[in-house]
């Protein structure tokens, strides 16, 4: 299960100043993109070029996905969804979380790990090398 946790206090009150200043951003997007069937898309796009992520670049993002200017325009002035996030950031403020990203596997907490180092936690605790 995904949670948003954007380091950005504009949708994340547990965040004092902006790690991520365009993190609320590009969460709204990854929401919007995920209700055109392309979360996965995004999230990896946007998480592999983050650095040279610009309000102009996260639009590009969801258009390079597929996203119409009218869906992104629609996702972008809709509440619901910036009230999900923030939502989400409660449920991570809750649970410890402090960075991302955060894991939890069998309630361990894995703090920025890669997928291969979380792989290999999911796979010892399935009791396999």
């Amino acid at each position: 299960m995904f949670k948003n946790f954007p380091l950005d206090p504009g949708c994340n009150d547990s965040v004092k100043f902006p790690i991520h200043p365009l993190g609320c951003q590009i969460a709204i997007m990854a929401r919007c993109a995920g209700r055109h069937g392309k979360f996965k898309e995004f999230h990896h796009l946007a998480f592999a070029q983050q650095e040279v992520a610009s309000t102009g670049q996260v639009r590009k993002w969801a258009q390079e996905v597929g996203l119409k200017d009218a869906d992104i325009d629609a996702c972008v002035k809709d509440v619901s969804i910036v009230t999900k996030i923030k939502d989400d950031a409660k449920v991570g403020a809750a649970a410890d979380i402090t960075a991302t990203p955060t894991v939890y596997i069998n309630g361990h907490k894995y703090i920025g790990e890669r997928f291969d180092g979380i792989r290999t936690a999911i796979k010892q605790s399935l009791g396999g090398d």
